[in-house]
């Protein structure tokens, strides 16, 4: 399902099977939209580059909301220059082929918030990587996440990247110690507060509209 010059749109209680891209991809010209409630499974496809990308968000102001992907290559995942913010929260993932997060070329403001996966969670300098990925993202925060890997790296200029509450062994990333690390907070710490970083930001936003409204 691709979505393409739409704004204000929902997705909700789709589940995909067979599929060899994505089972939404959401592109550089959508925006607000909410995909919620949604499933990818038994994918058929190579596992191997342009594959699988359950996920794909490549737009601006999107929420992805108890999502879940089964034996994807970039789960939940977004793309080149992606202007952001977007949000994928207490989404799943298993038997992942490769890691979930900001995938090349600089995407911006992307908050992953309460992602359980197998697999690996990975924001870095990808270099070389396919056709020449770069730095993957910056301002990307992992939000008491878990996962069996996690690289969280900053670039040396123009922003940096988080970790807070997250649980997984912590990879020094494809360029060894020659990148800046993150800033890691509470790693291997269950409970950080508030449990949800988007729940506690939308109860917030009410909050301030409920008293706006008096």
């Amino acid at each position: 399902m691709r979505l393409a010059a739409v704004r204000d749109g929902w997705v909700r209680r789709v589940d995909g099977r067979g599929l060899s891209h994505a089972l939404v991809h959401v592109t550089r010209t959508a925006q607000r939209v909410t995909v919620a409630d949604c499933a990818n499974r038994a994918p058929a496809s190579p596992i191997t580059g342009g594959y699988r990308y359950a996920f794909n968000c490549d737009g601006e102001q999107n929420l992805f909301i108890r999502c879940h992907s089964e034996e994807g290559r970039h789960d939940f995942v977004t793309g080149a220059r992606t202007p952001g913010p977007n949000v994928f929260t207490a989404c799943t993932a298993v038997r992942s082929k490769a890691d979930i997060g900001p995938h090349h070329r600089w995407s911006v403001g992307t908050l992953y918030d309460r992602i359980k996966t197998d697999g690996r969670l990975h924001v870095q300098d990808r270099g070389n990587a396919g056709t020449g990925h770069g730095w993957a993202g910056v301002t990307q925060v992992l939000w008491n996440c878990e996962a069996q890997e996690l690289i969280v790296q900053s670039p040396w200029v123009s922003g940096k990247n988080y970790s807070f509450g997250c649980l997984g062994r912590k990879h020094p990333g494809r360029w060894g110690k020659g990148r800046p690390d993150g800033t890691w907070e509470g790693h291997q710490r269950p409970g950080v507060q508030p449990p949800s970083l988007y729940q506690a930001q939308l109860s917030e936003r009410q909050r301030k509209r409920r008293a706006e409204a008096k």
